[in-house]
């Protein structure tokens, strides 16, 4: 049978019977497909929040990555692609961030939206929508309701109650009656009954989330923790200090009396930090409250026999020897109980604790099989119980499954890939480094290493409460990488990642300002970069060799620079990569405070405030022009930065260019800036909010001139922030882009139309760096002796040239330049392959008449200018099976001219193809 497919769309049949053709069906799905590659970490960073079991099916929700299901108790994982991605139609795009689930036995409800796990300003959630966030995944993310699905898990809808607004009207807001938009904190299910919580309102559904009842805040406006049904209808809902309980199904609440507070505790609070109810699935009389306190530290446990109506104190504060949450509590507090007996319940946080009746507690602390690798999570966040005694622990790191009455722990992690990753960088060798939160920091794996896995750079007493920022591997000798971290710091390693040291020397006596001389102001005041920040300062390691970059006498050939962004001002460090041992680093400030125009020592509590800045991006050209993009949106460029012997005049200095950028920008979060490796007036420049205007990437094509002019082109981008910034060194005009929403390229920037590149495989999830592979790395024996051989290495072209990029949530993947940039090299259509295009003239539509005799693995089609301007393009979004297929594919509005069509695609067995149609537009 001969198929028409809809480009963007799903299927429809041609109906061949009286030879004509039927009109095509235009559905909307995804419109791209790339075949990336996992590269993990798979086995450190793992951010999961909840899990449940449906019958036989387990799911897990990750705070970033999305939902994943299992058929075979946890032993393998696959990510459920009906909640991740658009289908049906759906013109709106997907939230994959997974806060609460639930279940009636048959339905499933998965609750999305920001939860607080990371939030250096300390800022109230209920302030979050009147914030302008720049920093991912400071705040979560915004939530789109609830998404329910009555199949298994095979496909997903938000179009209920819980969500009365459409693409892309989005933000961190919770105020659902202004909005329109809920982010969810728990989920209670009593067969239609159901009660969401967000972090100030409570949710009741009567018929399964059909039509939503809000019931309010509760008294004194106290966040909202969690919520759960009782017998009788009776709900729970606790906030960070008290319990509260209806009896008329949600309609008025009242305080609960008769906790008694543990000896020591004073005062009305319960707890403080936290509080989280659960009741007992086989007898939902049964209810158990566990709470922190302010300090995040367990402040007690009760159990209630009858409902609520009295309450029996079972654990007491904690103490060293019952160190439940370890100072975690107000950010995680898991309790589950048992659904075969009510009466045994498991606690965690920091650690992991089992209660019943008969044993008492006992802390799950089984003995680690490899204890880089394979550990209980380091913040556990929920537990499923299994069938035979089993658990599955959830929480931050790699899943686990605790087995043999919790004696034993086992890998449950397969098929799962859920880390935040900030940076990512490749050496010519395949070493791959990544930076994020706890637990993966700052982690590496070689080409050899097993796949998926990577090793945790032990660190001991060296710890920080921020994520590990950027980081960077050399190409000159790729065993240095750096990374740096919060208050301005840096630190290096000459070991291929094994260890890492600080990395500072005293700056050069010819730094251009007398006043900044060592001997003027003591290192470790001034002179010290290490002394200001917050957070993470932008940097970057620019080099330029030759072929050879390891001679044979032992020596490096060619030249390093690293700049870097404080915030006391920008320095450079000269030869960071020693060549000889005459090349010694040097740090030298090239601008003051003042120039560079930031605050320093700034605090976590006050970086968001718009009166302050500190430097959030920086890009350096092969002149050695730094630009740097700050956090309220200034932009500043500096000249010759590497050159520090020249006397600073204005041409010189730092250069004050926010002016150009202020229509568009308009104070907002600098996240991204990113120059043409062969084209220094190419400059383009991102927002990383999701405040103001929908811009939020802006380009110049004449970046050195003395006022650059730039010109936004976010038009066809969501409407969310963008993160990070790629220019395809090997085109002249193809930029990458990553945003909360995946990544995307332009072909062209100068007529900017953009692709999605990430929906269907990695999903669309926050993509917060971009880099490429373009060397190996070859040593060559040269001479010498056997014992003491001479070596020289060169850098060569790699084959494949892959493009990789971080992930906020689905950890790093890879992808080959062929597929990321075109197909290039495509030879002639393969015998008994053949295309056609119709109509010719064309208006608003095309049509592609494909046959294929063996399939096909990919199929693209991009329409061009006569000069070469690409003006539209399009991937289809699943590999075709052999046989006729039509493809429709709706052409954007174009001005009357002649065009040229070019398809290219690989066939079944992995032949590129490509043909090419001239096309008159009248």
């Amino acid at each position: 049978m001969r198929q028409l497919f809809a480009l963007g769309g799903a299927l429809a049949l041609l109906l061949l019977a009286l030879a004509w053709r039927a009109t095509p069906t235009q559905l909307r799905v995804s419109s791209s497909y790339f075949p990336w590659e996992p590269v993990g970490p798979v086995n450190l960073g793992h951010n999961l929040i909840t899990g449940l079991r449906v019958g036989n099916v387990l799911y897990v929700g990750s705070a970033f990555g999305g939902l994943f299901r299992s058929t075979d108790n946890g032993r393998s994982w696959e990510v459920v692609l009906g909640f991740n991605l658009n289908q049906n139609g759906e013109g709106v795009y997907r939230c994959p961030a997974v806060t609460a689930l639930g279940t009636d036995g048959t339905r499933l409800y998965v609750g999305t939206g920001a939860i607080v796990q990371y939030n250096p300003s300390g800022i109230s959630p209920s302030a979050v929508a009147t914030t302008a966030p720049g920093l991912v995944g400071a705040f979560g993310r915004p939530g789109m309701g609830v998404f329910v699905s009555s199949d298994g898990g095979n496909t997903f809808s938000n179009q209920n109650s819980t969500w009365k607004l459409t693409y892309p009207a989005l933000s961190y807001a919770n105020d659902y009656a202004n909005t329109g938009i809920l982010n969810v904190v728990d989920i209670a299910v009593n067969a239609t009954k159901v009660a969401i919580l967000t972090p100030d309102s409570l949710f009741l559904s009567t018929d399964g989330l059909v039509t939503l009842q809000g019931v309010g805040r509760i008294a004194g406006g106290r966040r909202l923790r969690s919520v759960a049904w009782g017998a009788n209808d009776a709900l729970f809902v606790t906030t960070n200090d008290s319990i509260y309980r209806s009896t008329d199904g949600g309609q008025s609440f009242v305080p609960l009396s008769g906790l008694q507070l543990p000896p020591g505790v004073t005062g009305s609070s319960l707890g403080g930090g936290n509080a989280v109810v659960r009741t007992a699935p086989s007898d939902p009389s049964k209810v158990y409250l566990a709470t922190a306190n302010a300090s995040g530290t367990l402040v007690a446990v009760w159990a209630s026999p009858d409902n609520g109506d009295t309450w029996t104190r079972i654990a007491n504060q904690e103490t060293p020897s019952f160190a439940v949450l370890g100072g975690q509590g107000v950010s995680t507090l898991a309790l589950e109980i048992d659904p075969a007996d009510p009466t045994h319940f498991l606690l965690g946080g920091a650690t992991l604790w089992e209660f019943s009746p008969v044993q008492g507690w006992q802390r799950i602390n089984p003995a680690n099989q490899d204890p880089i690798i394979l550990r209980l999570p380091a913040l556990i966040r929920d537990v499923v119980f299994l069938p035979n005694g089993e658990w599955l622990v959830i929480g931050d790191g790699r899943l686990v499954r605790v087995t043999q009455g919790g004696t034993r722990i086992e890998d449950a992690s397969k098929g799962i890939q859920a880390a935040r990753v900030l940076s990512v960088a490749v050496s010519p060798r395949g070493d791959v480094y990544a930076s994020g939160p706890s637990p993966v920091l700052i982690t590496s794996r070689r080409e050899a290493d097993p796949a998926g896995l990577f090793r945790l750079v032990p660190l001991g007493t060296f710890t920080v409460s921020s994520p590990f920022g950027h980081v960077a591997v050399s190409s000159i000798d790729p065993d240095i990488s750096f990374f740096s971290y919060q208050a301005g710091r840096l630190r290096t390693s000459q070991d291929r990642g094994q260890n890492y040291v600080s990395f500072y020397t005293a700056p050069a006596s010819s730094s251009f300002d007398g006043t900044f001389i060592q001997s003027s102001s003591g290192a470790v005041t001034d002179d010290r970069p290490d002394a200001y920040g917050p957070l993470y300062p932008p940097f970057a390691l620019v080099e330029k060799f030759g072929e050879k970059v390891l001679n044979r006498d032992g020596t490096r050939s060619g030249t390093s620079y690293l700049f870097i962004a404080t915030g006391r001002g920008l320095w450079t460090i000269t030869n960071p990569i020693s060549t000889n041992p005459d090349t010694i680093p040097h740090w030298n400030r090239v601008s003051g405070t003042t120039g560079i125009g930031v605050n320093a020592n700034l605090t976590y509590a006050n970086y968001l405030n718009s009166s302050n800045a500190i430097p959030t991006a920086l890009a350096a050209d092969s002149a050695y022009t730094v630009w740097i993009g700050t956090s309220n949106g200034q932009l500043l460029r500096v000249k010759n930065a590497h050159d520090i012997t020249i006397d600073r005049t204005l041409q010189d200095g730092v250069e004050d260019l926010t002016a150009a950028l202020l229509a568009g920008v308009g104070g907002r979060y600098i996240s991204a800036v990113a120059v043409h490796p062969k084209n220094p007036d190419l400059l383009a420049v991102a927002v990383g909010s999701y405040a103001g205007p929908a811009d939020r990437i802006f380009l110049s094509t004449n970046a050195t001139a003395s006022t650059p002019t730039f010109t936004a082109i976010s038009t066809g981008l969501p409407d969310v922030p963008v993160y990070s910034l790629f220019f395809y060194p090997d085109s002249s005009y193809l930029l990458f882009a990553g945003t909360e929403w995946g990544l995307w390229r332009c072909m062209d920037v100068r007529t900017p139309t953009w692709e999605e590149m990430t929906g269907e495989v990695v999903g669309r999830v926050p993509v917060t760096a971009i880099t490429w592979k373009p060397y190996r790395y070859q040593v060559d024996t040269v001479g010498g002796t056997p014992d003491l051989p001479q070596v020289e290495a060169r850098l060569l072209p790699d084959p494949e040239k892959p493009l990789y990029i971080a992930t906020w949530g689905r950890g790093i993947w890879k992808l080959s330049s062929r597929f990321a940039t075109s197909l290039v090299g495509a030879g002639a259509l393969p015998r008994g392959l053949s295309v056609s295009v119709y109509p010719n003239p064309f208006q608003s539509q095309l049509f592609l008449e494909v046959r294929l005799p063996e399939g096909a693995r990919q199929l693209t089609y991009r329409l061009y200018t006569l000069d070469g301007r690409c003006v539209a393009a399009e991937t289809y979004s699943r590999a075709l099976p052999a046989g006729y297929h039509t493809l429709a594919w709706p052409v954007p509005a174009l001005p009357a001219g002649l065009y040229v069509l070019r398809v290219e695609g690989a066939d079944g067995a992995g032949r590129q193809f490509a043909t090419s149609f001239k096309l008159l537009h009248p």
